[in-house]
Parts: structure tokens; sequence; C-alpha cells
């Protein structure tokens, strides 16, 4: 009697192995999934903060092919280096491959209308429209403002910028974000950026914080608002 209790515990057993196995891989891969689940959120929290502040005709934007990028206008800002800050703007935008970038330098703004610079918010004349659009062969010209310009700590850098068609000077893309070192979110944010984008400063100034250094400062917020414009390769790198 016993023995044949025992060999129907032992074939009750090997029955209901199978489901128990079953179980717990699906215990195991829910886990699995959870993880992963988990993975993807801190994933998603890693990625860059892009402005909420922009306006974007994506539909009309594709159909342009070259663009003029002007000099950056900072003239409240008294910018030591406007040469390099010029070259941080290009740099970003001619990295998001959407168009060819050509720029005009601030040498031929004066000789031309007098000025080295022209603000994104202010009237254009249409002689600089078509200045441009004869001397670059362009489909739309660039603008950016350093709206705002506190260089201390905490460092803070407002940005706006504009991108309009120059036959008919429509609006195709416009952003105007403020950048405050002194929030948790963007002083993360910028030193998250300068980690990536490390390889690129000179080793004498790897050692600095990007909150200590203004002109790196600008050029993450540069990068940071041309990531609103359509996608392209400035966010293959996030």
């Amino acid at each position: 009697m016993c023995y044949t209790r025992t060999q129907t515990m032992k074939s009750e057993y090997h029955r209901h192995c199978p489901a128990i196995f079953a179980m717990a891989c699906l215990c195991l891969l829910a886990g699995c999934q959870s993880s992963q689940q988990f993975a993807r959120k801190v994933g998603l929290a890693e990625q860059p903060k892009r402005p909420g502040n922009f306006y974007l005709d994506e539909e009309t934007i594709v159909e342009v092919e070259r663009v003029a990028l002007l000099p950056v206008h900072a003239p409240a800002a008294g910018l030591a280096n406007e040469a390099e800050i010029d070259a941080q703007f290009l740099s970003k935008l001619t990295a998001t491959q959407l168009f060819e970038v050509v720029s005009i330098s601030r040498e031929d703004l004066a000789r031309r209308f007098g000025q080295r610079s022209f603000s994104s918010a202010g009237i254009l004349n249409q002689s600089l429209f078509n200045y441009i659009q004869t001397t670059t062969a362009a489909d739309a010209v660039v603008l950016f403002d350093i709206t705002s310009y506190h260089p201390f700590q905490p460092i803070r850098v407002g940005v706006r910028g504009k991108l309009i068609t120059l036959q008919d000077q429509h609006v195709l893309w416009a952003v105007d974000e403020l950048f405050d070192a002194g929030a948790q979110h963007i002083s993360r944010d910028a030193e998250a950026y300068e980690k990536r984008h490390m390889a690129q400063f000179p080793t004498s100034k790897q050692h600095d914080s990007i909150l200590m250094s203004p002109s790196r400062f600008i050029a993450y917020a540069a990068e940071r608002c041309i990531l609103t414009l359509p996608p392209n390769s400035l966010n293959d790198n996030f």
C-alpha cells in the first residue's frame, strides 16, 4: 500500500513538474521585463532637456536646402569672444546635417550695413534679405540672439533663434529659452552634455566644470535650442 502511494506521489510530481518549471520561467521573464522597463525609464530620464518654448513649421522646413547663418547678436552681453561664440553656433547648426550652412562675417555686415549683427526680434530690412540671397544663394537665414547673459555663478544664458525664408520672409522655426545653471535640472543636463563632449575641450580645461565656463555653457544652450529642429544627426548623440 505504501509502495503504491509513493509511486502515485512520484507520478503526480512528474506530471506537475513541467507546469511548475513553466511558472518559474514566467516569473523570471516577468522580472527581466520589469528590469528592462525600469532601464528604459532610466534611459529616458537621461535624455537631453529640450526647450519647451519653440515653434516649428515641419512641413515646409524640409524644403530648405541651404541656409545662411548671421553672427550671434549679443550687444548687451559684451562678449569678448564673439568669434568663438559664432563658431560654436555654426558648429552646432552644421552638425544637424539638415542643411548646407554658410556663414556671413561681422566684417561683411559692417561694410554693407554699418552694423556687425542683427537681432532676430528686430525689423529686418528687405535689402538685408536681398544681400544674403545674392551673396550666398541660400533659401533661408538663421539668426541667434543672446538675450540674457550672467557669466558669474550660477551662469544664466538666454538664447533666441529664428529661421526665416529669404524669398517671402516666412518664419519656419523659432526658439526662445533661458538656461539657468542655478536650476538643478539644468545644471545636471549641462554636466551630462559636457561628459559627451569632453573630447573636444583642451586638456587644460577638462578639470574645470562647464558650470564655471560661460563660453562652454553657451555652447550647451545653443545645442539644446538647435535640438528643437526636426530629427537630425544631433539626436543620434543621445
